[in-house]
């Protein structure tokens, strides 16, 4: 074969090399935006600093008849089982909920590992959750380091909520001593602003009952999703064992969330809240801001 020519030598490189991925969709870290959402918050113009900060649902405030609310509570302890105002308030969130009880926390970090929990109680176990729910990303590692869990993470297969088929293809069912029995299935709703629709939540649920695996919904934004007629909190809210709703961001509350149980779900320890650093003094604005809400 004679020697080729630049041309033809160029055609077949041509051949041999790959064409390029097609260029990914942009995309901005979460570090990056609120990098950039902070230096556009705090940049001054002719009308002063922007007064709006969408950064995130966390940024919410209390109104002014919550901030009266505060003052006029009860200040009971609620260690001793005292503080009748917290104890009236969660057992109204259990009912709207549509659950046995429910345990008023400071976090929805920490209602959604008390939940979890309260599902767990022999290693071997694993939790299985969405790849990018929160639980997973930005709790601390805490279903290990807190629940001697092994995360079993799943990224839907059509890019938007996990199925049921997503579910059975990563679950580990049977008494194999050689794998980490899935113990608990953790739904996010909603995750990243999206709705996980009633009725693939129910499927997975039936799955689940039928292979003794637990259900925890991680509720935090679960509110929006009532609103935006997915359902009523306790329809969302009856496929699950546990559930963890939030009163900091689109409630508006300066701090706490709610556990919600099933009656079948206790603690195989009673001090666990304790340890978890939940025992604290009462907390008003939470009943005049759910009334609210409600009205």
């Amino acid at each position: 074969m004679g020697k080729l020519s630049l041309p033809l030598y160029k055609a077949v490189i041509t051949r041999v090399v790959p064409a390029a991925s097609p260029p990914a969709p942009p995309f901005l870290s979460a570090r990056a935006f609120v990098t950039s959402s902070l230096r556009y918050h705090n940049r001054g113009g002719e009308n002063g600093p922007i007064s709006l900060d969408l950064r995130s649902d966390v940024t919410t405030i209390p109104t002014q008849s919550m901030l009266d609310a505060m003052q006029q509570c009860k200040h009971q302890d609620d260690v001793y089982e005292e503080d009748s105002e917290t104890s009236e308030f969660e057992n109204r969130i259990a009912r709207l909920a549509g659950k046995e009880a429910g345990l008023f926390v400071l976090s929805g970090t920490m209602g959604n590992q008390l939940c979890l929990r309260s599902l767990l109680t022999q290693p071997p176990h694993g939790v299985i959750c969405d790849k990018r729910s929160h639980v997973l990303n930005h709790e601390a590692g805490a279903i290990s380091s807190l629940n001697g869990a092994q995360v079993q993470p799943v990224l839907p297969s059509k890019g938007m909520h996990l199925t049921l088929e997503d579910i059975k293809a990563e679950a580990i069912l049977g008494n194999d001593i050689h794998f980490c029995p899935t113990r608990v299935i953790s739904l996010e709703n909603t995750l990243n602003g999206m709705i996980m629709p009633l009725a693939e939540i129910e499927r997975i649920s039936s799955f689940a009952r039928e292979e003794g695996i637990r259900m925890h919904c991680d509720g935090t934004r679960l509110w929006e999703a009532a609103a935006a007629g997915a359902g009523s909190i306790s329809e969302l809210c009856a496929p699950f064992d546990t559930v963890n709703l939030c009163f900091t961001k689109g409630l508006g509350a300066p701090v706490g969330g709610h556990w919600g149980r099933a009656a079948t779900t206790k603690f195989y320890n009673s001090n666990m809240p304790s340890r978890h650093g939940r025992d604290l003094w009462p907390r008003a604005g939470r009943p005049k801001r759910i009334d609210s809400h409600l009205a």
